[in-house]
Protein backbone atom coordinates (compact mmCIF):
# COMPACT_ATOMS: atom_id res chain seq x y z
CA UNK A 1 0.00 0.00 0.00
CA UNK A 2 1.20 3.47 -0.81
CA UNK A 3 0.51 7.05 -0.78
CA UNK A 4 -2.04 6.95 2.00
CA UNK A 5 -1.80 3.84 4.45
CA UNK A 6 0.22 0.90 5.14
CA UNK A 7 -0.20 -2.13 7.84
CA UNK A 8 2.38 -0.14 9.94
CA UNK A 9 0.73 3.53 10.72
CA UNK A 10 3.77 5.24 9.43
CA UNK A 11 2.01 8.32 7.30
CA UNK A 12 2.89 9.03 4.47
CA UNK A 13 4.56 12.79 5.30
CA UNK A 14 6.79 10.68 7.54
CA UNK A 15 7.91 8.20 4.63
CA UNK A 16 8.17 11.52 2.85
CA UNK A 17 10.59 13.05 5.13
CA UNK A 18 12.86 10.04 5.38
CA UNK A 19 13.01 10.27 1.55
CA UNK A 20 14.19 14.37 1.32
CA UNK A 21 16.48 13.79 4.01
CA UNK A 22 18.03 10.61 2.48
CA UNK A 23 18.33 12.25 -0.77
CA UNK A 24 20.52 15.14 0.30
CA UNK A 25 22.32 13.19 2.84
CA UNK A 26 26.33 13.37 2.29
CA UNK A 27 26.93 9.99 3.25
CA UNK A 28 24.15 8.44 0.79
CA UNK A 29 24.57 7.25 -3.14
CA UNK A 30 21.38 6.42 -3.59
CA UNK A 31 18.58 4.55 -2.25
CA UNK A 32 15.49 2.53 -3.14
CA UNK A 33 12.10 2.82 -1.42
CA UNK A 34 10.41 -0.82 -1.72
CA UNK A 35 7.64 -2.50 0.45
CA UNK A 36 6.38 1.27 1.34
CA UNK A 37 8.18 1.76 4.62
CA UNK A 38 11.29 0.05 3.93
CA UNK A 39 14.82 1.49 2.05
CA UNK A 40 17.79 0.28 0.56
CA UNK A 41 20.12 2.41 1.03
CA UNK A 42 23.51 2.55 -0.92
CA UNK A 43 26.13 4.42 1.07
CA UNK A 44 29.27 6.65 -0.66
CA UNK A 45 32.58 5.30 -0.16
CA UNK A 46 33.54 2.20 1.88
CA UNK A 47 30.36 2.56 3.93
CA UNK A 48 28.81 -0.93 3.80
CA UNK A 49 24.95 -0.83 2.59
CA UNK A 50 21.56 0.03 5.09
CA UNK A 51 18.61 -1.48 4.56
CA UNK A 52 16.00 0.07 6.74
CA UNK A 53 12.83 0.00 7.89
CA UNK A 54 11.07 3.07 8.93
CA UNK A 55 8.36 3.11 12.19
CA UNK A 56 6.50 5.55 13.86
CA UNK A 57 5.60 4.59 16.96
CA UNK A 58 5.81 6.65 20.36
CA UNK A 59 7.16 3.86 22.59
CA UNK A 60 9.20 1.53 20.24
CA UNK A 61 9.33 -2.16 21.76
CA UNK A 62 11.14 -5.38 21.07
CA UNK A 63 8.23 -7.06 19.86
CA UNK A 64 7.13 -4.34 17.31
CA UNK A 65 10.59 -4.50 15.69
CA UNK A 66 11.10 -7.89 15.55
CA UNK A 67 7.57 -8.31 13.68
CA UNK A 68 9.10 -5.81 11.46
CA UNK A 69 12.28 -8.06 11.07
CA UNK A 70 9.35 -10.97 10.14
CA UNK A 71 7.75 -8.97 7.96
CA UNK A 72 10.59 -7.30 5.89
CA UNK A 73 13.75 -9.45 4.78
CA UNK A 74 17.48 -8.30 5.58
CA UNK A 75 16.33 -5.47 7.53
CA UNK A 76 19.85 -4.25 9.44
CA UNK A 77 18.24 -1.04 10.98
CA UNK A 78 14.94 0.37 12.38
CA UNK A 79 14.32 3.84 12.22
CA UNK A 80 11.70 5.13 14.57
CA UNK A 81 10.37 8.49 13.39
CA UNK A 82 9.15 11.52 15.57
CA UNK A 83 10.22 14.39 17.55
CA UNK A 84 8.62 12.53 20.68
CA UNK A 85 8.90 9.29 20.21
CA UNK A 86 11.02 6.66 22.42
CA UNK A 87 12.91 3.21 21.80
CA UNK A 88 12.04 1.79 25.10
CA UNK A 89 14.20 -1.24 25.41
CA UNK A 90 18.47 -1.42 25.45
CA UNK A 91 18.84 -1.71 21.49
CA UNK A 92 22.71 -2.16 21.63
CA UNK A 93 21.34 -5.51 23.58
CA UNK A 94 19.58 -6.04 20.70
CA UNK A 95 21.87 -5.70 18.32
CA UNK A 96 24.22 -7.75 19.89
CA UNK A 97 21.21 -10.19 19.76
CA UNK A 98 20.06 -9.83 16.12
CA UNK A 99 22.76 -7.50 14.32
CA UNK A 100 19.69 -4.82 13.42
CA UNK A 101 20.73 -1.51 14.95
CA UNK A 102 17.54 1.13 16.07
CA UNK A 103 17.38 4.52 16.27
CA UNK A 104 15.03 7.40 16.87
CA UNK A 105 15.76 9.48 13.13
CA UNK A 106 18.14 12.14 14.05
CA UNK A 107 20.51 9.31 15.23
CA UNK A 108 20.08 7.12 12.19
CA UNK A 109 21.24 10.51 10.02
CA UNK A 110 24.39 10.43 12.00
CA UNK A 111 24.83 6.87 12.23
CA UNK A 112 24.90 6.44 8.63
CA UNK A 113 28.23 8.24 8.52
CA UNK A 114 29.79 4.85 10.04
CA UNK A 115 30.46 1.98 8.42
CA UNK A 116 29.37 -0.17 11.83
CA UNK A 117 25.40 1.37 12.62
CA UNK A 118 25.98 -0.05 16.10
CA UNK A 119 29.11 1.41 16.96
CA UNK A 120 27.15 4.40 16.40
CA UNK A 121 26.75 6.91 19.69
CA UNK A 122 23.52 8.47 20.06
CA UNK A 123 22.97 11.83 21.12
CA UNK A 124 21.19 10.30 24.68
CA UNK A 125 24.63 8.69 25.00
CA UNK A 126 26.67 11.58 24.16
CA UNK A 127 24.38 13.52 26.71
CA UNK A 128 24.77 11.01 29.15
CA UNK A 129 28.41 10.75 28.61
CA UNK A 130 28.85 13.91 29.11
CA UNK A 131 26.65 14.55 32.36
CA UNK A 132 28.91 11.66 33.75
CA UNK A 133 32.12 13.96 33.39
CA UNK A 134 30.70 16.71 35.08
CA UNK A 135 29.67 15.14 37.67
CA UNK A 136 32.92 13.32 38.23
CA UNK A 137 35.20 17.37 37.93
Amino acid sequence: MANGSNNWNVSWSAIQFLVRVLSNHTSVASFTRVNDIQFEIVRRGDLSGVNAALIDDYMLGEAKVYALLEAFDGITAVVNNGTWNHIAFDWRDFAKRTGVAVFLVSDFLGALNVNDLTKYVTSDERYEERRKHRKSS
